[in-house]
């Protein structure tokens, strides 16, 4: 075996027991969720500040200065301003779910792989 392909699989096994280590840790689960939560909650309270503290729309508000300012506007399309018409939040809910529980089941496949 060269030195080469002796390093290669070193690394390859390297990388798998880590991913191995990762998806069988019982606190994963927990670090994930959490996160989730944090940035759900941080997101929900911008967002009331910014309609708090914002209003009326479409007016600039000067944060720093003329350099930095804030205006509140609400984008009327479901995602990046793409439109699918009166449906669109539920289409991207939906594609969402979807891509969501794909995910799901190819790293599953992949830590199975990986073992």
């Amino acid at each position: 075996m060269s030195a080469s392909t002796a390093a290669e699989n070193s690394e390859r096994d390297s990388v798998r027991n880590v991913s191995v280590a990762i998806a069988s840790s019982p606190t994963s689960p927990v670090i994930f969720w959490g996160i989730i939560a944090l940035v759900v909650a941080l997101d929900i309270a911008t967002k009331s500040l910014a309609v708090s503290h914002l209003m009326p729309r479409h007016v600039p508000h000067n944060i720093i200065g003329e350099y930095v300012r804030f205006t509140l506007a609400y984008n009327p399309g479901a995602a990046f301003g793409f439109n699918l018409g009166p449906a669109s939040r539920w289409i991207f809910a939906a594609l969402s779910v979807v891509i969501v529980f794909a995910l799901m089941r190819w790293t599953r496949q992949l830590v199975a792989i990986s073992k």
